[in-house]
């Protein structure tokens, strides 16, 4: 009886506590330290980017003192950057631009399938 209880509740914890923390597979990007919105929100595909970009660290970044990425606990981008600049230099607007057209340039360049880099192909209705 008692191993019983023990399984289940292993069973319980591997199951449901790593769904508990994940992130949401579609997340809308539509903050409120970003203010009315000129163009329609974004929706990122979180669980797209995750298979493709396996180093959660190329977007939850942390900077040290030297500027050395020492990655992030996978917390939202306004959680730093705000909607100016203050203890953060690159206000959110400005960091989701850099950060996912950015990217997206960079695969172009190499000649390999990149995501959308014109305004219309992210802010869609």
């Amino acid at each position: 009886m008692r191993y019983a209880w023990y399984m289940g509740t292993l069973m319980f914890v591997l199951v449901f506590i790593p769904a508990a923390f994940s992130q949401d597979d579609v997340i809308d990007l539509n903050h409120e330290e970003l203010g009315r919105h000129s163009r329609p929100p974004v929706k990122f595909n979180h669980e797209r980017h995750q298979q493709m970009i396996t180093e959660c660290m190329r977007c939850h970044h942390d900077y040290d003192e030297r500027m050395t990425n020492i990655g992030g606990e996978g917390q939202y981008c306004a959680e730093c950057h705000g909607s100016r600049k203050g203890k953060n230099t690159v206000p959110l607007m400005k960091a989701f631009h850099m950060q996912c057209k950015g990217c997206h340039e960079d695969l172009l360049e190499r000649c390999q399938k990149g995501g959308p880099i014109i305004c219309g192909q992210c802010h869609r209705k």
